[in-house]
């Protein structure tokens, strides 16, 4: 089973991966990390922008699927493969070609505000205006290969509203696999 999670920045994708990969005794895999890992090993450092920006490159250039298959060769050791962070129509596309169940995960703004910024990872520190700059680019592009949120979120099968404590997440992702599995 496969499992695609989306959302803005600071909705609680990976948490939301985490928790599912290992209630169904599967394996997470985050987009986000697999771009931030291939800017690395090409000695640059892995802002929010260029992550963007380096998968619409890879999508372009190397085939729609190029992010999708890095992820889903990561988990394939797993019988039960949680991917999260992409973002763009065609990505969900892929994932859904996969079979894939694809869960939008959303958080009101200033929660997502708030969890960025404390959440300690490198490069990773938004003020308000910044967030709100980011959700424009994120949720409006009209490139192809791009990241379009508004297009994703009407494709997803699924959504969970991580706007309470961690606990309540939990039990929505609870629910969301009794329905779906």
């Amino acid at each position: 089973m496969i499992i695609a999670i989306t959302g803005p920045l600071g909705a609680g994708k990976d948490t939301a991966a985490e928790y599912l990969a290992e209630k169904m005794n599967g394996v997470h895999v985050s987009g986000g990390d697999v771009l931030r890992e291939m800017i690395v090993s090409l000695g640059l450092e892995p802002k929010k922008a260029a992550l963007g920006d380096f998968g619409t490159f890879l999508r372009t250039h190397y085939g729609q699927d190029a992010v999708t298959k890095q992820i889903q060769r990561k988990g394939e050791s797993s019988e039960h493969l949680v991917a999260s962070g992409f973002r763009s129509p065609v990505e969900a596309e892929s994932w859904k070609e996969r079979g894939a169940i694809i869960l939008y995960i959303s958080a009101p703004d200033t929660l997502r505000h708030t969890r960025v910024n404390t959440r300690g990872r490198e490069h990773d520190t938004f003020t308000q205006d910044d967030l709100k700059k980011l959700d424009q680019q994120e949720f409006a592009s009209r490139a192809a290969m791009a990241e379009n949120l508004t297009v994703v979120k009407d494709m997803a099968d699924a959504t969970v509203e991580n706007d309470g404590t961690i606990e309540q997440l939990y039990q929505k992702l609870d629910e969301f696999l009794v329905q779906h599995t």
